[in-house]
């Protein structure tokens, strides 16, 4: 399955390149994940594969089922998440190491088995996020049944849910990450990040109570839903104090390096 490569910067990620990889359509039993690159089970392959809470939960069949070929070489991106949260904290954190690797890569995306294998099927959120990054259907190829690809670079994620990120990773995301907010005089220099103008159930309860008293002291209260990506993270860079409900708008952090973000709180909605 090819040797592991040795890490792309000093105390950073494990990298391996492997000749005709097994790859593995994604499925998602009682919300398991199964699929991905077909790896082993010693240290650095646990690093490599889907983790979270810093322990690997991907599964894989017995065998690929009639597998397709892919010639050429590839970069493994990750599995294609439609839901925000998820996305941020599981589908991108593969990218800016891989770019230390090798700069412009041909990625590949897994999306569920039996779905369009073509990236303008893939969820808009998904693609609104991926466009961050650069990644578009000119450079990054959808899979969506089990293949053998000539040549596949997995790096390790900088990443994961529940385990959070990685000293490297914050030093690379700090340096060479997808924010390019610029600061602003005029920006709010408290917000609060609010669940309120969601369906019901979705925040906390008295939210609207909290709002009304955090606004008394200074503080600027942004729906997340009601703006685009680019403007959210520029509203997080400026500001000196950031509040958010516990939910998925909190997981827009996850882009920000080392020492990029203000007093930072999350609140436990449970």
């Amino acid at each position: 399955m090819g040797g592991v490569g040795e890490p792309a910067v000093a105390n950073g990620p494990v990298s391996r390149t492997i000749r005709h990889a097994q790859v593995q359509a994604a499925e998602r039993p009682q919300g398991a994940f199964h699929g991905g690159p077909v790896l082993g089970d010693d240290p650095q392959s646990l690093l490599l594969r889907h983790n979270r809470r810093r322990e690997a939960v991907d599964h894989f069949a017995p065998a690929l089922h009639a597998p397709a070929r892919l010639a050429g070489s590839y970069a493994y991106l990750g599995l294609a998440f439609a839901h925000f949260g998820h996305a941020m904290a599981e589908m991108v954190h593969r990218i800016v190491p891989t770019r230390q690797i090798v700069a412009d890569p041909q990625w590949i995306i897994l999306t569920k088995k039996g779905d369009e294998a073509r990236f303008d099927a893939l969820p808009a959120l998904t693609r609104t996020i991926l466009a961050l990054f650069d990644v578009a259907a000119r450079n990054c190829t959808v899979i969506a049944q089990d293949t053998i690809v000539d040549e596949l670079l997995i790096v390790e994620a900088g990443s994961d849910l529940g385990g959070g990120p990685k000293d490297w990773y914050l030093d690379l995301l700090r340096e060479r990450g997808p924010i390019t907010a610029t600061r602003a005089a005029n920006a709010p220099q408290k917000i609060y990040v609010s669940r309120s103008g969601l369906e019901h159930g979705s925040g906390i309860l008295g939210e609207r109570v909290l709002e009304a008293a955090l606004e008394k002291v200074g503080f600027h209260i942004m729906h997340s839903e009601q703006l685009s990506l680019p403007q959210q993270f520029s509203l997080y860079a400026n500001a000196k104090v950031l509040l958010f409900a516990e939910g998925s708008a909190c997981h827009g952090a996850e882009l920000f390096g080392g020492g990029a973000l203000g007093h930072t709180i999350l609140m436990n909605r449970r």
